[in-house]
């Protein structure tokens, strides 16, 4: 997030924009299989073991065609793949869960296994950082309304949330030119709260499950120093499940339950033709994607509505790059087709790059493409109090407008000498087929159906130095996102992640074995609506005058800026504790100014039959002061 041009609005780990796109627009990949659910406890911290990961790739604009078709960015974890002949692990703790991670050879440069899980501290008590990322979430849902009367005693409240992750590899090399891999991750997360009060036979349940899953198993082979061949499988589960209960006296007076589950499934094969300065790759992938959502609303003897969508899609992609090193030029091109199967549709996605070197400093960039996307997400409405901030995943209609195909153009520089990098890119996305339903819409005042686009116009400076024991890092990004939905508004406005200055500044210093980090973030303040008026209706058959909030522009009003600084320290002895092991202690402080933070302001009528002047809203607001720990011993 300290990246130009990558933010995280709501302070999440999960809920990512990439250039002015939606979260549900990126591509995450853990070992090339995709995730569809990447975050703990509503989001708020990373699904991903970061002490496993041995690279992230980070593609924010054109991306090679191998990866799978979407309009935002893509990133690309991956663990451990070479194998090594010593033992190396460790195990740790921190304010939010326990972990451990292992790698474990085997037989010597032949097979070796990676291992790494976390579990939840939540169980044993409920710790600052827990008790912080909960509230941010829950605020001004019904959970923090009934919050009053469980402290004051006229009600009793039981609340509970667990999470877990692990995953596992193994890396086989039973030839010298033979490597195979197979991989397995899982996270999960459970929360629960009940609602009753004293002597009272009634109560409620909300529970929001959710479950991921990922399995790679890839074969590479080099046939010869130039030619390199590869056969992966690839397949992703993902489960949400979230349930409302009203119980009396034994008799369910209401049940709601809202279920989406996917499942994702990829054969892919490759080549790869490598020179000095060539580069020539080509693929096969055949791809299946199942998504299905069911929702119900009703009680023990009757169901007053029901929803069951099962959706089905199987595209077979064909794609190739070439990559070309003429001295002060390296041009790269290339080209992912895909065809839907059920809609009989042939969609093409060409992409090209160049890089110039101007001397051995200085280097020119651009790269412009064409990118599309069968799978979105719709959002949470929170039908009962408790928006478990888990949208639903529905397949794309090609045929409607609601399939998404973006535009992208960018263009800059780079810079490196004497230890100080300068990267300075501009680029421009146009993106069709958004609708209102999508998560973005929840913060937009508005219940009308429409589709629409975005344009996405940016510059993003990375300005970067090193010194023996300091570097700095400062990122600004400059942007304007506008929406165009002509059946909600006749003009363009402002979408609501729509940030014009983004500046962070990060600070590293090594004093022996401690490192001081501090890092601070500034922007503009988030775009929101504000009432224009109510609308008066009178009905004639109940005889009675509503109210209704009334918009005459959209996100014309602006939140003021946000900015938070955050402090770490962290130490790292230079000593065995035991036999080859070390200790790594880590302390942090979020927020450490404990500024208040809105990113939300939402108007409402308490009555609608009541006028109501001035219209009542509430603001959201971010994370306040949250220390964070960590221990952790490693070998």
């Amino acid at each position: 997030q300290i990246l130009p041009g990558i933010t995280s609005l709501d302070e999440s780990a999960a809920n990512l924009q990439i250039r002015g796109g939606t979260a549900d627009q990126n591509l995450i990949l853990w070992e090339g299989a995709p995730l569809y659910q990447s975050g703990h406890l509503f989001g708020m911290i990373s699904a991903i073991n970061p002490f496993s990961i041995n690279s992230v790739n980070i593609h924010k604009g054109v991306y090679d065609p191998k990866y799978d078709n979407r309009v935002g960015g893509v990133i690309d974890i991956s663990l451990a793949d070479t194998i090594h002949n010593e033992q190396n692990g460790s195990v740790g703790l921190t304010l939010t869960e326990s972990h451990v991670n292992l790698e474990i050879p085997v037989i010597k440069d032949k097979l070796a296994i990676v291992s790494a899980g976390r579990y939840s501290m939540s169980n044993l008590f409920n710790s600052p950082p827990l008790k912080n990322y909960t509230n941010k979430v829950i605020q001004f849902t019904k959970i923090d309304d009934q919050s009053e009367g469980a402290q004051n005693g006229t009600a009793d409240v039981e609340q509970a949330i667990n999470f877990y992750d692990w995953n596992g590899k193994v890396l086989f090399k039973p030839a010298k030119e033979v490597l195979i891999n197979v991989g397995m991750y899982r996270n999960s997360q459970d929360f629960e709260y009940k609602f009753s009060l004293p002597d009272d036979p009634f109560n409620t349940t909300d529970k929001i499950m959710t479950d991921t899953e990922a399995f790679n198993a890839k074969i590479d082979w080099q046939l010869n120093t130039n030619w390199t061949s590869s056969i992966s499988f690839m397949q992703s589960k993902y489960k949400s499940l979230y349930e409302y209960e009203e119980e009396e006296l034994g008799r369910f007076q209401r049940i709601y339950m809202q279920f989406n589950d996917v499942y994702d499934r990829s054969f892919i094969f490759s080549n790869t033709f490598q020179t000095s300065s060539v580069e020539i790759s080509t693929g096969y992938d055949h791809n299946v994607k199942r998504v299905n959502y069911h929702i119900r609303d009703g009680n023990s003897f009757e169901t007053y509505y029901e929803d069951n969508n099962f959706q089905e899609g199987h595209f077979h992609n064909l794609f190739a790059s070439l990559k070309l090193n003429l001295k002060q030029l390296d041009l790269t091109g290339g080209i992912r087709t895909s065809y839907y199967v059920e809609y009989e549709r042939w969609v093409t996605s060409p992409r090209f790059g160049l890089q110039y070197s101007m001397n051995r400093n200085l280097k020119l960039k651009a790269e412009a493409g064409i990118f599309h996307q069968f799978i979105s997400q719709l959002r949470d409405f929170g039908t009962y109090g408790v928006e478990s901030e888990n949208p639903i995943w529905v397949l794309d209609d090609v045929e409607s407008e609601s399939s998404q195909r973006a535009k992208k153009v960018a263009g800059g520089l780079n810079y490196h000498a004497n230890g100080w990098l300068i990267d300075l890119e501009a680029f421009y996305n146009q993106t069709d087929g958004l609708n209102t339903l999508s998560p973005i819409f929840k913060q937009i005042t508005t219940d009308e159906f429409s589709t629409g686009n975005s344009d996405v116009l940016g510059l993003g400076l990375l300005i970067k130095k090193r010194w023996i024991n300091f570097n700095s890092w400062i990122n600004y990004s400059l942007g304007m996102i506008r929406y165009s939905f002509p059946e909600i508004s006749e003009n363009t406005f402002a979408a609501p992640n729509d940030v014009l200055h983004n500046i962070t500044v990060v600070g590293n210093y090594q004093f022996k074995d401690l490192q001081f980090s501090v890092i601070g973030n500034y922007h503009s303040g988030l775009p929101f609506s504000k009432p224009s008026g109510l609308e008066e209706i009178y009905d004639d058959v109940d005889d009675e005058t509503y109210y209704n909030i009334e918009y005459n522009s959209l996100n014309e009003d602006r939140l003021i800026p946000y900015s938070r600084v955050d402090l770490t320290i962290n130490y790292r002895p230079n000593f065995y504790l035991f036999g080859n092991s070390k200790m790594e202690l880590s302390f942090s402080i979020i927020n450490l100014l404990n500024r208040t933070n809105v990113f939300a302001r939402e108007y409402y009528l308490e009555n609608s039959r009541e006028l109501a002047d001035p219209v009542p809203y509430i603001r959201k607001s971010l994370l306040k002061r949250t220390p964070l720990a960590l221990f952790r011993v490693y070998w």
